[in-house]
């Protein structure tokens, strides 16, 4: 990582990450790229206000907050302790960019609604709503825990299987994947574009179950989080590790956090709906090429045996029709060559006068 007003950013989130580490491993490259694009799409004011310096302090201040007392007012305090004469818009605006850095979310105060997707139960979250005298921690929690989730009982049914892993459902199911640093939308999926979101900084969730003060995002989201991506970007899978590499991804050498792979799907709570849908999408037929192909559990083998057997009967059509053209083509070379030796005859003239015209007087 050559950007050290971001390094030291990343320093301020996790103090115990060794600077070895962010100069020479990759695993931050795509966080890095986050924290660049929140910094440059701050307001020129706000950038000439809120110097980087000020908000590695911010940062590192507002880390000091037990997660129990984590108020917007506590918050705000940590910037008024600085050397800048912020106002209370101001103030907010700095303490959002501070905590979106920080926790890859989007925190807002006040009012506001969320965007859904009725379409197979989905829903796009909007920002988490942080009242003025509720914990952050809190807000987080209710913000997870509206998200649409079935009751255990129809989860009951459904299994997730090894295979479920995003190359797979990539290559032949048509699923394209969107990556996103906002961790309330990992898993969410647009139908109509068969496109879903992931999140990307496997690296933060990382950190934070290792870090010697509590997060403040609760460590059961924290935990299945990785779990999620376990599952879907297993170790030791050339598939996802390939998929990964061309996706510019570099959380594959993480391994599982120390965590299991986990294929009941009644053990998720946060992302339980998501992963629900992404076994209904397993059931479904496969797209593109890989509907040519059987799968290794015979699935689907009458839809295979189908097409094959209508392609060979299309291909023997073909060369049937081939075949019959040339034997038409060469009856009538035959034939022309029979009448031209018959003609060739003396008398063929008065004999043939049907089949020899220009030899008729």
């Amino acid at each position: 990582m050559n950007d050290t007003r971001v390094a030291a950013l990343i320093s301020a989130v996790w103090p115990h990450i060794r600077q070895d580490e962010l100069a020479h491993g990759n695993y931050y490259d795509r966080l890095a790229e986050f924290i660049t694009s929140q910094l440059s799409t701050a307001s020129f004011s706000s950038r000439q206000a809120f110097g980087d310096e000020h908000l590695v302090s911010v940062i590192a201040g507002l880390r000091r907050i037990r997660p129990g007392q984590f108020t917007r007012n506590a918050a705000t305090q940590v910037l008024s302790q600085g050397p800048l004469k912020l106002d209370e818009q101001s103030v907010q605006r700095h303490l959002v960019l501070a905590l979106r850095i920080m926790l890859t979310l989007n925190i807002r105060s006040g009012v506001s609604k969320n965007r859904l997707q009725t379409q197979h139960k989905m829903i796009y979250p909007g920002p988490t709503l942080w009242e003025e005298e509720t914990c952050l921690s809190k807000a987080l929690a209710q913000h997870f825990s509206s998200l649409p989730s079935s009751p255990l009982g129809d989860m009951k049914s459904k299994k997730i299987e090894p295979n479920m892993t995003m190359a797979f459902l990539s290559s032949n199911r048509g699923v394209k994947v969107r990556w996103t640093s906002n961790l309330s939308e990992h898993l969410s999926m647009d139908w109509k574009s068969r496109v879903i979101s992931v999140y990307e900084h496997k690296i933060c969730l990382w950190n934070y179950l290792n870090a010697s003060r509590p997060c403040i995002i609760p460590q059961t989201i924290l935990g299945e989080a990785v779990d999620t991506l376990n599952l879907l970007f297993p170790l030791n899978d050339a598939p996802t590790k390939a998929f990964l590499r061309q996706q510019r991804i570099h959380f594959y050498g993480l391994g599982n956090c120390g965590r299991e792979r986990c294929y009941e799907l009644a053990k998720y709570e946060v992302w339980r709906e998501r992963l629900a849908n992404l076994v209904d999408v397993m059931s479904e037929e496969p797209r593109g090429t890989q509907q040519l192909a059987l799968s290794k559990d015979g699935k689907h083998l009458l839809n295979f045996a189908t097409f094959w057997v209508a392609s060979a009967v299309a291909l023997l059509t073909i060369i049937s029709i081939a075949l019959g053209t040339v034997q038409t083509i060469y009856s009538f070379k035959q034939y022309s060559l029979a009448v031209a030796r018959a003609c060739s005859a003396p008398d063929a003239a008065t004999s043939l006068p049907r089949y020899c015209p220009k030899y008729c007087s």
